[in-house]
């Protein structure tokens, strides 16, 4: 995210009918029978003229599908499409909100060739490298490029531009405050440590006697490893990025995952999780807070309006800086980017797809959403005052000024073989298996991914550190 943006966070088919005047020739005597007589004797010498306008049939609307995987904006956007729809008749969009294993749908959806028109992007697919996207330079409105692309983050493999970031993405720790006091904690000292963290989940739990837990972790959710593990991590290490990535040196750190692995053992192994972590999705675990069940868990900026408007929490809960690990100090943490949209490299509708991406993009859905509590906004036009939000919960998700703009690493151009960082650490939370070696096993594969690739050519070693 840039510094300036940081000080400022403050087309309808007409068919025009030509009327065509028949002139009767009307005799001014004679029968009815001889009138149309006449008439037809008069039509035939005019050269069978016809006496209404021909009307060339109405042109169907294209209709642009359109995925998303946030649901916690579904009701905002979707009125939004539905002013869209109403706005235009020569391109409507089904808009599609998906659940929560998006991942999987949206890859079975491209390999098969039967993906949405444009979808937003979640981690984990090689959009670009299996070439399931169009770039949108040439094709997308550049003004609005020109606005979003200082946001963006990484390159693609071939430099092109293939999605905007819209929206900067935040992790905090969200925490019940009810559960806090019946505990015997103060609700106004969260937890700053993984220890601190471990004794407030303990405590919520046993307070709770089968009726509340300590905390939250959904190991179902795809994207728990992300966005569940690597923001506690980033926070305590500053160099470190997604998946221990460390931003200096251009090696990947996968030890610095252990007091997360620790800590995450201890508190399923102990119960003091809500029960099921294995299996427990994002949507259910959000609900159960919701519904004051858990205490705590680790966050992202949608979250907002997940609790308010997806689940309507009457819980009072609060927002505080992650935990860290033991020993370390809160860095500041990272800001990444998110809300990015792709167009479908197999759309028959490119044009059309183009210019719901812009609707999806443009100014007046970041200014709308950020209103509603659903986003912290890129677009420099949606800083105005008159779009901050009042939403419960909202002002702590704000970018602040320790945090980092997050650096992705080159995962798109490695060749990473074996499990990965994501399927170990889940395994290693649920077993006794030994951590260290698994751990430094990851460091072997990543780094010896990183270097092979490195070595090829396929990326700069520059563009990926700082």
């Amino acid at each position: 995210m840039s510094t300036h943006y940081n000080k400022k966070m403050k087309s309808v088919l007409s068919v025009i009918v030509i009327p065509f005047v028949a002139m009767s020739m009307l005799s001014a005597c004679g029968t009815s029978s001889e009138n149309k007589s006449n008439n037809a004797s008069a039509s035939a010498s005019a050269g069978s003229q016809p006496t209404t306008a021909d009307k060339a049939p109405a042109k169907e609307p294209v209709t642009i599908t359109a995925w998303s995987n946030d649901r916690s904006a579904m009701d905002v956007v979707t009125e939004q499409v539905k002013q869209f729809n109403s706005a235009n008749k020569d391109v409507q969009i089904n808009y599609v909100v998906q659940s929560d294993d998006y991942a999987k749908v949206l890859t079975l959806a491209l390999q098969t060739n039967q993906a949405p028109d444009i979808f937003t992007r979640v981690g984990g697919i090689d959009y670009d490298k299996n070439k399931w996207v169009l770039p949108i330079e040439g094709l997308v409105d550049q003004k609005l490029i020109s606005t979003l692309k200082p946001f963006t983050s990484g390159k693609s493999p071939d430099g092109k531009l293939y999605s905007l970031p819209t929206t900067a993405i935040t992790s905090r720790l969200i925490y019940n405050k009810d559960l806090f006091r019946s505990a015997g904690l103060d609700p106004e000292k969260p937890p700053v440590t993984f220890s601190e963290m471990k004794a407030a989940a303990k405590k919520i739990t046993e307070a709770g006697k089968g009726e509340s837990y300590g905390i939250g972790i959904p190991l179902k959710y795809v994207g728990y490893v992300d966005w569940g593990i690597d923001p506690l991590i980033a926070a305590g290490n500053g160099d470190l990025s997604s998946s221990t990535y460390n931003v200096k040196t251009g090696k990947f750190e996968m030890d610095k995952y252990k007091p997360a692995v620790e800590m995450v053992r201890e508190i399923i192994k102990n119960k003091w999780a809500f029960p099921g972590a294995s299996s427990l999705d994002n949507d259910p675990m959000r609900s159960a807070f919701a519904d004051g069940k858990i205490g705590m868990f680790v966050a992202q900026t949608w979250d907002v309006g997940v609790l308010n408007d997806q689940f309507k929490s009457k819980a009072d809960w609060g927002v505080a800086a992650l935990p860290v690990p033991d020993g370390t100090v809160n860095s500041g943490g990272v800001a990444s980017t998110g809300g990015s949209w792709s167009i479908w490299s197999g759309s028959k509708h490119p044009k059309e797809a183009a210019k719901v991406f812009e609707f999806f993009n443009g100014k007046q859905m970041s200014q709308v959403l950020q209103k509603a509590g659903k986003i912290i906004a890129l677009n420099p036009e949606a800083a105005d005052p008159a779009y901050a939000s009042n939403a419960k919960g909202s002002v702590g998700f704000l970018v602040k000024p320790t945090e980092r703009s997050m650096m992705w690493p080159p995962s798109s151009f490695m060749e990473v073989k074996g499990k990965t960082y994501r399927e170990t650490l889940t395994e290693l939370f649920l077993t006794d298996k030994p951590i260290e070696p698994a751990l430094q096993q990851l460091n072997d594969i990543y780094n010896g991914a990183y270097d092979t690739a490195l070595a090829a050519g396929k990326f700069k070693k520059e563009d990926y550190t700082r």
